[in-house]
């Protein structure tokens, strides 16, 4: 059956547009989360238990959220101001063990900066260094 009313000819679906080349790809494994763990205090059971994590939804410990901030920064490491405004946005939850692709682009004398699937492209985290 015709699903168009027109029954004219369909536009090309658009093509999947392939993302840019990383400044960074990242590994982050459960190891390095149970450092970052028990370095900052931050031991909530979504990032350091497996069954702490399912019992809130998610398939498997995830990333804290402070350290994909901190470590989208290494992309631009030694080129930051002495004073500056960082702002980020988180999106999806980064599951572990996961790679994920950081981007880096300079903004006037500031940055853009994210975090993403490599595959899919979706945002873990997007920010601003102004």
């Amino acid at each position: 059956q015709k699903t168009s009313l027109s029954g004219g000819p369909r536009e090309a679906p658009p093509a999947d547009e392939v993302p840019p080349p990383p400044t960074r790809t990242l590994r982050v494994d459960q190891r390095i989360i149970s450092r970052y763990a028990a370095i900052s205090g931050d031991r909530n059971p979504i990032h350091v238990s497996s069954l702490g994590a399912k019992a809130f939804g998610f398939p498997k410990t995830i990333a804290h959220g402070m350290w994909s901030a901190a470590a989208v920064l290494q992309t631009v490491e030694g080129r930051i101001p002495e004073a500056v405004n960082y702002s980020i946005r988180f999106g999806k939850p980064i599951v572990l063990p996961a790679t994920v692709n950081a981007y880096a682009d300079a903004v006037g004398t500031g940055w853009d900066l994210s975090l993403k699937n490599p595959k899919k492209g979706y945002p873990h985290l997007t920010g601003t260094l102004r």
